[in-house]
This record gives structure tokens, sequence and C-alpha cells, in this order.
């Protein structure tokens, strides 16, 4: 449900994780003014409405019923839009039931998508906006052959007019989950100042993805809230305190301790609550200290707080304080106590101690008896009675008692029934003699048994088993065939014989016996004579080979024709005719050739090479052929060679350019040189012909100089009057390394610098060192982080306390991740442990050095959600958020 100008208390814990220049409030922050969830829909069936006031879009609307949902559109929904393969999921509004979210298809063109105009600010305040972004594309769900792109989002705060960016930033490339797995939301945050005047802002959300495949999202919970320093409230030793009633009325001063991270200055309304829900300001209390007397049951005290004193009445302004509690310790003496025990209050540690020792119980008793403690006489009573002996054993049992069971014991074993009897026999057991007796007699076998029958005995049935088949009577014998069976081989007898195939078949006939007819029938054809035989081919049939034979020779082709001349056989005449022509000679040769016939190739080979130009020609010579003298004529004279060259010039003909070429002889060098903070540098060219001058750009003489600064510094030298070198010298300042931050990134510890350089990384004071500035799978403990420069001695070093936090815990039983656990070690200790729920309800406080929680809260389960912390170790304070996934 939507909600504007809200005065709730909505009390947040900060979020630390950054994304670009994105960020969330570092302090306390105030109740949510104003928030955007998008509302709900009416039923369970999915529901598409146009986006809702003040909200603004210039994105198609997909309609209801929708439309295809192409890039450049969007819906408002209580369900996830089914699409490739997009994560089925519900909105992030935690309660509501068929919560709507806003669906968009980002364009293909990058630019807004969404405008919301936020009213009722206060003025040179502090604001945090924060907004949940789902990517709504499995990462690895390929597409036609390509993977989702990656959404990509920046927000920005405008001023009224949209003319001024007050604050913005960007989510950078994120992707959605992997498939399989749920699809997971994501909070951004940005936090931004009002100027004087201002009491409204514009929320714009600008697409930076590419369109196409990808670049989905699902947005919900748009919040908006002010954001103060981190307050905490002491006595001067701790936030809470626990009274005995023997010390009522109770008296104290508490203090308002901020930590200067967002307001340069404080204004105070100190607050009271019985309950820790229902609060009420205190007349008159709006120092940084508040002294509360007359203290006679709990009671709980926090502060309003505003950085100008205009804005501590108005609840869109201020944040709030953490909370100081007062605890009443009882004091009621203990119930149920034992006969023997006593109890006594100690008024020292308002505590009742408890005194007093249980009779002992007797020992030596008898195995059938027991002690019963009877807290009427406060004494022990024996009671019990030995077990009589069994009666009526069998004749191979006897009875003995045993003191260790208290019982008697009974031994002896039935002699063992026979086994492997007969199926027709059976055993009596003889009490009197006590032994098995057996009796019984087999069954006779059958007779007049057939010559195909066999008789078994089967001992499961205990009976004669006739079994045997008449053997089957053959099939498919031949049309020729029959069968008698015989009793005496017990099997049928076959007899016949098949008719003779028929003799003198001509070559082309065959014979094939007939199954029906049982005859041979006789079939063939003689092949035919061939025809079109050529002029000189005659046919004869053979009876040898079944087919005819075909004789003749073709008349032999006339050979040594002249290559111009070509053969045609004749079919008529029967014989071979020559004709052709021979090619005429060519004329118009050049001077350098001649004409020869070819009879290979049956043409004028026409040859001779025109005589070739001269080579290795001077650039200023030309060639040209004489076709009179059939030769080559050669003219063209040099360039002449300049005069007037400086001292340090020479002159070289160059035969490309076919011009002199001036080059100076002057060598020029350059040479590079760091300089480390407060040292200084020689330069020199390690000059060693003698006779040489020096000119420096600094006015110095000598073959070195020495330098203290960063720049660029050059020198003349000069041989026998004459300039033969220049060197140039870059004189480069190494800057100290500088920490920027340390960050523990899970196992992991990060060391960021504020400037750039070749630096070595240590985190062990400085014995060892590495060049990478991840040091991976560090156990928790307080790092001497060291870092230096690769050429200078300059180093900067920091202390880091790496302490692990989990990301996320299962209380499913299955042996992992069951808690949420945090563990001192040897140079980390645990303070304090608070944890709360996103409403900022407090749910589970320790001050013990380790810390476990179960995702319980009261005895019942908690639901699967972001849950925030507070954490001090080693007295430095971690917020922060984690998962609790059923």
């Amino acid at each position: 449900m939507r909600k504007t100008l809200c005065s709730s208390l909505f009390f947040f814990i900060s979020i630390l994780s950054l994304h670009a220049q994105l960020g969330f409030c570092g302090g306390n922050s105030g109740a949510p003014i104003f928030i955007e969830d998008f509302g709900t829909a009416p039923s369970s069936a999915t529901q598409h409405i146009p986006l809702p006031p003040p909200g603004t879009t210039n994105y198609t609307f997909l309609g209801n019923p929708p439309t295809p949902f192409g890039d450049g559109k969007y819906t408002v929904t209580n369900m996830n839009y089914q699409q490739f393969n997009w994560f089925n999921t519900e909105d992030h509004t935690a309660g509501d039931t068929n919560g709507r979210m806003l669906l968009v298809n980002a364009d293909f063109v990058k630019g807004e998508f969404f405008n919301l105009r936020v009213t009722g600010l206060c003025e040179n305040t502090t604001y945090e906006f924060s907004s949940w972004v789902l990517n709504l594309t499995p990462r690895d769900d390929l597409h036609g052959g390509s993977y989702p792109n990656p959404c990509n989002v920046s927000f920005e705060i405008w001023d009224s007019t949209e003319t001024t960016i007050i604050k913005s930033g960007d989510t950078g490339d994120f992707y959605g989950s992997l498939l399989g797995e749920p699809g997971k939301w994501e909070q951004y945050g940005l936090v931004f100042q009002t100027q004087a005047g201002q009491t409204e802002v514009v929320l714009k959300m600008v697409n930076n993805g590419i369109g196409g495949y990808g670049n989905d999202l699902a947005i919900d919970d748009i919040v908006f809230r002010s954001c103060g320093d981190s307050i905490s409230i002491t006595d001067g030793t701790s936030d809470q305190v626990d009274v005995c009633p023997a010390n009522l009325p109770y008296s104290t001063t508490i203090t308002a301790v901020p930590d200067h991270t967002v307001f340069n200055t404080h204004f105070y309304q100190w607050e009271e609550s019985n309950d820790g829900t229902n609060w009420t300001d205190i007349s008159g209390a709006t120092s940084e200290d508040l002294n509360v007397s007359g203290i006679t049951t709990a009671m709980y005290y926090r502060a309003k707080v505003a950085e100008y004193a205009n804005n501590l009445n108005n609840s869109n302004c201020i944040s709030y304080s953490d909370t100081f509690q007062i605890n009443i310790q009882t004091t009621t003496p203990p119930t149920g106590l034992e006969c023997w025990e006593t109890a006594t209050l100690d008024p020292a540690t308002c505590t009742w101690v408890i005194t007093g020792t249980q009779p002992a119980q007797p020992t030596n008793l008898e195995c059938w008896e027991t002690t019963t403690f009877n807290k009427t006489t406060c004494a022990w009573e024996v009671s019990g009675t030995q077990p009589a002996q069994p009666t009526n054993l069998e004749c191979w049992e006897t009875a003995t008692f045993n003191n260790t069971t208290c019982s008697w014991d009974v031994s002896g074993t039935q002699p063992a029934q026979p086994t492997n009897l007969e199926c027709w026999e059976t055993t009596t057991f003889n009490k009197t003699t006590c032994a098995w007796e057996v009796s019984g007699t087999q069954p006779a076998q059958p007779t007049n048994l057939e010559c195909w029958e066999t008789a078994t005995f089967n001992n499961a049935t205990c009976a004669w088993e006739v079994t045997g088949i008449h053997p089957a009577q053959p099939t498919n014998l031949e049309c020729w065939e029959t069968a008698t069976f015989n009793n005496t081989t017990c099997s049928w007898d076959v007899s016949g014989t098949q008719p003779a195939q028929p003799t003198n078949l001509e070559c082309w006939e065959t014979a094939t016996f007939n199954n029906s007819t049982c005859a041979w029938d006789v079939t063939g054809t003689k092949p035919t004579q061939p025809s079109n035989l050529e002029c000189w081919e005659t046919a004869t049939f053979n009876n040898s080979t079944c087919a005819w034979d075909v004789t003749g020779t073709k008349p032999t082709q006339p050979s040594n024709l002249e290559c111009w001349e070509t053969a045609t056989f004749n079919n008529t005449t029967c014989a071979w005719e020559v004709t052709g022509t021979q090619p005429a000679q060519p004329n118009n040769l050049e001077c350098w050739e001649t004409a020869t016939f070819n009879n290979s190739t049956c043409a004028w080979d026409v040859t001779g090479t025109q005589p070739a130009q001269p080579t290795n020609l001077e650039c200023w010579e030309t060639a040209t052929f004489n076709n009179t003298t059939c030769a080559w004529e050669v003219t063209g004279t040099q360039p002449a060679q300049p005069t007037n060259l400086e001292c340090w010039e020479t002159a070289t003909f160059n035969n490309t350019t076919c011009s002199w070429d001036i080059e100076s002889t002057i060598v020029t060098e350059t040479y590079d040189f760091d300089l480390c903070i407060n040292e200084s540098v020689i330069l020199t060219t390690n000059n060693n012909a003698s006779g040489s001058s020096f000119l420096w750009s600094t006015g110095e003489t000598t073959e070195s100089i020495t330098v203290n600064q960063e720049g660029q510094y050059s020198v003349d030298i000069s041989e026998s009057g004459c300039l033969s070198r220049k060197a140039t010298f870059t004189v480069n300042k190494i800057d100290p390394p500088v920490i920027d931050k340390v960050e523990s990134q899970k196992s992991d510890i990060a060391i960021y610098m504020s400037n750039s350089g070749n630096y070595l990384y240590s985190i062990d004071g400085g014995h060892s060192y590495q060049s990478q500035n991840i040091f991976y799978n560090m156990p928790s403990g307080v790092y001497n982080i060291v870092v230096k420069n690769d050429t200078c001695d300059t180093t900067s070093s920091f202390e880091h306390v790496h302490f692990e936090i989990p990301k996320f815990f299962t209380p499913n039983n299955d042996g992992y991740n069951d808690n949420f656990e945090l563990k001192s070690s040897t140079n980390i200790l645990i303070n304090e442990v608070s944890i709360f729920d996103r409403f900022g309800k407090l749910l589970k406080h320790s001050k013990s050095d380790s810390f476990s929680w179960d995702g319980t809260y009261n005895g019942e389960l908690m639901h699967s959600d972001d849950y925030w912390y507070v954490i001090i170790v080693n007295n430095t304070t971690y917020t922060g958020h984690f998962s609790l996934k059923r």
C-alpha cells in the first residue's frame, strides 16, 4: 500500500554495501516520510494496472489484458509476467497479500523510465532514498545463442524544477541469479541533502543498459527517510542498566553521543516510554544530557535529533538515537524448594541463595529392593520382594536365581527335531522318553505309461507326476512325401521320392520344380540377333556362350597428316576423307622479331626480344628506345652538392628522392629518473670524451647536476666548439603510498589506495610483501597493514580488525549453516551484538564473547527475510544485514 507523509516510527539499521556512487545512511534514520510499494491486487489472479500517481513514465503500458511485453514497455502487477525464463517471484513488500511491483522491459535507447516527485521535505536536511530492484532474467539462460544483457540503472535526485541534479549514482552492471535459484532482490540507496528553501525533489530512474534479450527488471518498496548521525545513549558505562528493588527509587544521568558523520550541529528532544513502543516527549529535556530520577518501574529513553532547531518538531526532518533501557530486577522468593533446602536473599547481588543437601540414599540393597524418597518424612523408604521360583518346567529345563538380573534363569534345550524327513514322514515329541519319534510310508509308482511318458516323484506334493507329450507330426512335407508314427521308435517315419529333372535343354532354357503340380516347368527364349551393325561388322550365334558374336574391323585412319589436315570416316563409302589448308605467315613484325611455322601448335611462332632497358640508372638518368637503331639511349645530369653546411651537418645524396639530404650529427638522448620524498638525484650523461663543454637548462655548465624537484631538464654537449649531443632528463616525483581504506570481504582482506603507483602489500607489519592488494582466506584477527613503493622506502601503515560476518544462514537442521554465529579469537573480542528485523524490532541482544542465533523470537520461527545487525568488535561498530533462508 502506498503511504505519503507517514509519521509512524520506522527504525532502520543502515546497510554498508556500496554500488558505484550509491550508498546508504551511515548513521541513524528517521521514520519513512514516503513509501511507494505499488499497492496490492484485489484477487489472486494476475492484475495489470498503469503506473499510479505521483509516479510517471514515458514507457508504454502493457495493457490489461496484456499485449506482447516488448522493449520499452512496463506494467504494475501482483505477479511476475512470464517471458523467456523470468523468475516467477512475488513482490518485495513483506506481509502484504497479492502485492504489486513495477516490471520494466528496458528500451533499446538509453534514458529515463521512471519519474517521481516527493514533497513535504525539510530544508537543509540529509535524506536517504532506497529502492529494491530485481534482475528478472537468469544470468545463465542461453537464448538464441546469447546470454542475457545485464541491468544497469542510474538513480538521480533533481531539484523541483528538474534543472539541477542534487545527487546521482548508478548500480553498474548487475545480473540475475542462476537458473533453478530464486530471483534475488537487491537494495540500492542514495544519500542527499536539501538546500535552503528546498522542500521537494524529483527522483528519476535512468536505464543505462542495452535493450534486446535481458535488461529486464522489477522495482518495489521505494522509500524516502531522513538521515542523521549514529547516536548512542550511555550512562557512562552501558546502554542499559539492571536495578535491584533495594536500590529504588533509582536516579542516573544519560548522555547522547553522536558520531558526527552527518550533522554539524545537534538539537535534541528527549522521549520516555514504559513499554519501548509508545513514546512521550519529556518537557524541557532538550540538551545532550538527561537527568532521570524517582524511577520505580522499567523505563526506556531516547532522543529525537535534528540538525536545525526549527526542524526538531517536524517528523519529516528528524532521526532517532539508540534506546537506553532501565530494567527492574525481581526479588520474589523462589518456590518449589526441596524439603532439605532453605533460601536467603543476598542484598548485595539482589539474588536468592539456596542451601541444603538431600539425605544420602541407602546402599547394599537386595536386587529386588527399591528406595523412594519421602518428602513428607524427608527420608528414604525401602520396599520389594524376591521373585517366586517358576513352576511347570519342561522335562529338559532347570531354574537358577540370578542376583545380577534379579530374576530366575531357566536353562536347558529341547532335543532337536530330526531334519531331512521324507515328505511322507512325520515326527512326534515323546515327553516320557524326552525324544522325537518318526513314522510314514512313500506312495506307490504308477504303471502302463505311454512311450513318451515318464513318472517323477514330487517331494513338494508328495505324489507321482506323469509328464511327456506325443511327438508332433512333421509339417512342410514335400509334395511327394508321407508321414507314419512308429510306436517302437516313438517317432514319425517320412517316405517318398521327387520326380527326375528333364535333360537336353537349350542353352537359353531353365527347369524349375513346381510344388503345386509336383512337376518340372521349362522356360527361356533364344537371344535376339543384334541390329545396327557397322558397315564392316557381321553377327554369328554362339551356342557355347549362348550369345551372338559380332566380328569385323574398321578401316585404319590415315597417319602423317599435316597439322592443318583432318580425317573424317565416310560410312557410305566405308573409307576416310582428308581436308584442311596451312595458316598464312604473319607480317608487320618488330625490328627484333622473326616468324617460324610450328608443326606442333600448327601456328606461326614469333620470336625475338626487345633489347633490355639498361638498369642501375642514376636517379637523374632516363632511357628511351630508338626503333631505327633498335637500341636504348640514356640522358640526364646529377644535381649539384649544397655548400655552406654547419659544422655538425653532413650532406648525403639520396638516390630515392634524387636530392641531397642534410643530416645533423647531434645525438639526442632521453633519461627517466624517479625522485623519492626528501631525496635528490644526480643527472649525468656519463660523457667520457675530453675537451667537451656543457650547457644545462638550469644555466649550469658542469658535466653533472643535482636536483631535488620533479620536472624536465636538458643539456647541450659540444666537442671542439661544435654541438654534438643533446640529453633530456624527466624527473618524476614518487609520492608516498596513502592507504584509502581496508575492507574485509567475507574471508578476504582488500587494501585500497588513495593514489596510484607500483606498490607492495604486507599484512604482517612489513615482514613479507606481495604485489596483489587482496589477501585470500584470512582468519579473523587484528592485522598490521603496511604498503610500500617498490622504488622508494616510504611506507603507509594501518591496523585492521578482520572479522568475518556471515551473509546468510539456513536453519533447516541439516547440520550446515543452521545458526548465525560469531566467534571471538585471540585478538578479536566481541563486545556486543544486536539483531533487528526490517522494522527495527530488537530480536536478540548479547554481550558475551561469542554469539549464536537460531532464527527464532520468543520460541517462534522467523520468516525468510533480510535482518540487520549492530556488532561491536574491539570497540568498533559494524552495521549491515544478512539473509535468513528456509
